[in-house]
């Protein structure tokens, strides 16, 4: 970007780097001597991996594992950066001996110019070790960028180190944040008890997530890091925490939505924070784009279906993959035809519910699309 590129190619040369990698990770459990419960391909946030293999007394064996899965990503002879990161529980020691083991190997096969070895990604507490091959072959300035010098506190690749002190980090208020109207006419809540009626909403369904906490992070256990209730649970709690200190905009959905969209990105975190940041982001747009036309449950169905559209988009999923899509999905077509169909609005929202409620429950028989 520094060399004045537009995004189009920055976009197409990052699509071309995602080509010319390879990387693969696996989990253990050290032992004395012994590595036990070795899975290869174990997910960052605790998904089951592809692979296990029996209890071994070093490294070797996953090292030949991990380089035949590798060459088929990035080919033999090829000149390369190899990136091995620590997924957070692997002791620097383990580390080493991994590290050793792994260049031996590599170099009968590649000519490695760069290697980098850290905790670059890591998953909480999680022992184990990723490997990333990234081919150069791709283009004669990857060394060139990897060693550009840039002042990005806690920055992985370059030459230059920037330590900036607190009093050189800046500082956002919430209020500034929130701050969304653009001063363009949106469609307003103009109904009797219609801003009352959404505060309403809003704290009971934070306050049932957040209730939920402890539940959601079991759940989340048997297939993930056990963190799920505790993120969502965070982002419940800064809704709340805006809405007590009087700072949503509770009579213009447009604004009202943006806001929310803001605090999840903000204070939720992690890859759910993001997607439901972009799905009240999308869902903004109908009331932002209504003029000042009055609210009404029609416009709540098409900014339904806005959100789930920009979800598909950038999460890269649709119906049936078994994600949280499905039952918004189902909710948002029970949701259609009821209204469709001339149904009185409670009517047309407890088939919405009754369409989320049945497609969550149908997932359980589903195979995973991602």
């Amino acid at each position: 970007a520094e060399e004045g590129v537009g995004l189009d190619e920055v976009y197409g040369f990052g699509e071309g780097l995602v080509r010319n990698l390879g990387t693969i990770g696996f989990t253990f459990r050290a032992v004395g001597d012994r590595l036990e419960n070795v899975e290869i391909g174990k997910g960052i946030h605790g998904e089951p991996g592809v692979y296990t293999m029996p209890a071994c007394g070093d490294f070797e064996g996953i090292v030949e594992f991990l380089l035949k899965k590798l060459e088929k990503c990035v080919p033999k002879a090829a000149e390369v950066v190899l990136l091995v990161n620590n997924l957070g529980g692997t002791s620097k020691f383990l580390m080493g001996i991994f590290l050793k083991s792994l260049l031996d190997k590599v170099k009968q096969s590649y000519t490695v110019k760069r290697t980098y070895c850290g905790t670059f990604l890591s998953s909480l507490d999680q022992a184990g070790i990723s490997v990333t091959l990234l081919n150069l072959g791709y283009s004669p300035k990857l060394l060139q960028y990897l060693d550009y010098e840039v002042t990005v506190p806690s920055m992985l690749f370059g030459r230059k180190r920037c330590n900036l002190p607190p009093s050189a980090v800046a500082t956002v208020s919430p209020m500034d944040v929130l701050q969304v109207s653009s001063g363009v006419p949106t469609c307003t809540i103009t109904e009797q008890f219609g801003a009352k009626l959404a505060s309403t909403v809003i704290t009971f369904v934070c306050e049932a997530l957040i209730s939920c906490k402890d539940m959601l992070n079991t759940i989340d256990k048997e297939a993930g890091d056990g963190d799920t209730g505790s993120t969502i649970s965070r982002g419940a709690q800064a809704i709340l925490d805006q809405l007590n200190a009087h700072k949503l905009d509770l009579t213009h959905p447009a604004n009202l939505l943006q806001q929310i969209s803001i605090i999840l990105e903000r204070d939720m975190g992690g890859s759910s924070g993001a997607l439901y940041s972009l799905f009240f982001q999308g869902a903004s747009k109908i009331f932002a784009e209504g003029g000042d036309q009055p609210v009404t449950l029609n416009l709540w169905s098409q900014a339904l279906t806005a959100g789930n559209d920009t979800i598909a988009k950038y999460g890269l999923t649709q119906l049936g993959d078994r994600t949280m899509l499905d039952p918004l999905r189902e909710g948002e077509l029970a949701l259609k035809s009821a209204l469709e169909g001339g149904k009185a609005t409670l009517e047309a929202v407890e088939c919405f519910t009754k369409g989320c409620e049945e497609a969550a429950r149908a997932t359980q028989h589903m195979v995973a699309g991602r």
